[in-house]
């Protein structure tokens, strides 16, 4: 018992170590973890948690990931005056800021940002994935004209294999953003997708809420959450395939 114990924990430790190395080696800032942030993901994550209740947990967590990425975004030093003395503040540069959530799941999280990051500018992404390949393609973009120093953040819930991603920031590309202007941030990820898109953008930002521990065979994160566009909207039992707006 006590070998098989000692076994158990160096392969946790093994685990631990390359998960770490893999934030530590890509550009990926994972959430700090405390208690209320683990409460939220806790309700998540329940299998018996109602749309309801999954579409408030998306929506506390995001104020921690809006947050979170904000470490990430251009900034200024601002002084200003107190009623009492002066003070050396920041002030990011929201109007440099475009915000684009992924259709339809990465929509949950943008009310927070919206919030948050007041003066930034917002548009869409329209990504549907074939439930067969797990390969993604992209139907929808409403996006404005760009700037080359725009800082751009994608939403999206779930980075598994990466491929929405991967897609979406090829759109960005066309449009002349370059990849360390480009943050994509997500509830949870995991490191098979991490990996695709750092060895393809090594320079691009990610920010997760969570990094679990891998895919299955039919490329669900684990342990994840399930499907979270059909937890978020309600329509696990209605399933319905999207209709093609645009060919890009």
């Amino acid at each position: 018992k006590n070998i098989k114990k000692k076994r158990d924990k160096k392969h946790m430790s093994t685990q631990t170590i390359t998960l770490e190395q893999q934030k530590r080696e890509q550009k990926c800032t994972v959430l700090e973890k405390n208690p209320l942030v683990d409460h939220w993901f806790t309700i998540l994550r329940h299998e018996h948690t109602p749309s309801h209740e999954f579409r408030e947990a998306i929506h506390h967590l995001a104020f921690f990931l809006a947050a979170t990425t904000s470490t990430t975004l251009p900034s200024i030093r601002k002084n200003i005056k107190t009623p009492v003395g002066p003070y050396s503040g920041t002030e990011i540069e929201e109007d440099k800021l475009f915000i684009a959530p992924i259709l339809r799941a990465g929509n949950s999280l943008i009310e927070p940002f919206q919030k948050l990051f007041r003066k930034a500018h917002f548009g869409y992404l329209g990504m549907i994935r074939d439930e067969e390949t797990a390969e993604a393609r992209c139907e929808y973009v409403k996006i404005p004209t760009l700037k080359a120093d725009t800082h751009v953040v994608i939403l999206e819930q779930m980075l598994a294999t990466g491929g929405s991603i991967d897609l979406a920031v090829n759109v960005l590309l066309k449009r002349g953003i370059h990849p360390k202007n480009i943050h994509c941030v997500a509830l949870i990820g995991a490191p098979e997708g991490i990996q695709y898109l750092h060895e393809k953008y090594p320079d691009m930002n990610i920010i997760l809420g969570s990094l679990d521990e891998k895919l299955n065979s039919k490329k669900y994160i684990v342990p994840g959450l399930g499907d979270g566009g059909d937890r978020a909207f309600n329509s696990a039992n209605n399933p319905t395939k999207g209709t093609p707006l645009a060919k890009f």
